[in-house]
C-alpha cells in the first residue's frame, strides 16, 4: 500500500513538474507541436501546486489551516498562503527535497527538467544580452566541486549551452581561485572579447579583494555582462564599461 501511494505521488509529481515546464516555455500556449497534456492556464497550475505542496508539508498544511485555506476552496493564486522564500526550506524539507531547491518537493530529476526549462526561458533573453556564447568566467562552482549542488548544476548547464569553449570555473578550496579568475580577465582584456560573469556578491567581492591586494585593475570589454544570482532574489544582470569608484564589491570598480 504505502509502495503504491509513493508510485501515485512521484506520478503527480511528474505530471505537474511537466505541466509548469511546459507554461514556462510557452505561457501563452501557442506552440501547436507541444505534446504536454497539461494546462496553460496559470490559475489552474498555481491551484496543482498549492495542492501538491499542501499534501506534501505537515507545516505548511497548518499554515494554510490557520489562514482557512484549503486546495478546495481557494478561488485564485491570490489566496495561496505565501511564506518567505529563506523560511520556506523549514516547510518543505523532507526526504526528496534539500534547502534551496528549486521546486521544493519534487525529486531532483524534476527539479533538473524544471531549471533547465526556465534556463531556456529567461537566460538568453535577460542575461546574454548581445552576447552569443561568450566566455564565461564562473565564481560559482561546478558540479566537479559541489556534485549535489542545484547552483553548481545551473552552472554547468550555461557554461555546456551558452559558453565558449575558453570559459572556466575559477573556484579552488578556498572560494575563488583569483589567480586563475586574474589570468581569465587579462587575456579577455587583451583579445577585447565581450564576456559574461557569473557570480554571487561574496565571490565578486572574493575576488575584489585579491585584485586590490596586488593593485590591479582589468578594464571588461564593451557589452560585458555580470550575472549577479542572489540568494533568495535570482539573477541580477549587470552591464558596464566606466570604471566606478564605489567601494561596494558589486559594483567591480576593480574589475571595470
Amino acid at each position: 500500500m504505502h509502495n503504491q501511494e509513493n508510485s501515485v505521488a512521484e506520478s503527480q509529481a511528474e505530471s505537474l513538474a511537466e505541466s509548469v515546464a511546459a507554461f514556462i516555455r510557452d505561457p501563452a500556449g501557442q506552440d501547436t507541436d507541444n505534446q504536454d497534456t497539461g494546462t496553460h492556464d496559470f490559475d489552474e497550475l498555481t491551484h496543482r501546486a498549492f495542492a501538491f505542496q499542501y499534501q506534501r508539508s505537515k507545516r505548511y498544511r497548518q499554515l494554510c489551516q490557520l489562514h482557512g485555506a484549503e486546495p478546495g476552496s481557494i478561488r485564485s493564486w491570490r489566496d495561496v498562503p505565501a511564506i518567505a522564500a529563506k523560511a520556506s526550506q523549514n516547510f518543505f524539507v523532507d526526504g526528496t527535497a534539500k534547502p534551496g531547491s528549486l521546486f521544493r518537493g519534487l525529486p531532483e530529476n524534476l527539479h533538473q527538467s524544471l531549471q533547465s526549462a526556465m534556463l531556456e526561458a529567461t537566460w538568453p533573453r535577460f542575461c546574454l544580452g548581445q552576447l552569443t556564447q561568450p566566455p564565461i568566467l564562473s565564481l560559482l562552482p561546478s558540479t566537479e566541486q559541489a556534485p549535489d549542488a542545484m547552483l553548481a548544476m545551473l552552472v554547468d548547464d550555461v557554461l555546456d549551452r551558452w559558453g565558449h569553449s575558453t570559459s572556466i570555473v575559477a573556484v579552488g578550496n578556498q572560494g575563488v581561485d583569483a589567480k586563475q579568475a586574474r589570468g581569465f580577465l587579462a587575456a579577455r582584456q587583451r583579445d577585447e572579447q565581450p564576456i559574461l560573469v557569473l557570480a554571487t556578491a561574496r565571490t565578486l567581492g572574493q575576488l575584489v579583494e585579491s585584485l586590490e591586494k596586488l593593485d590591479l585593475r582589468f578594464r571588461m570589454p564593451t557589452a560585458s555582462v555580470v550575472v549577479e544570482i542572489g540568494a533568495s532574489v535570482g539573477p541580477v544582470v549587470r552591464t558596464g564599461a566606466k570604471a566606478g569608484e564605489s567601494r561596494d564589491p558589486t559594483q567591480l570598480h576593480k574589475l571595470i
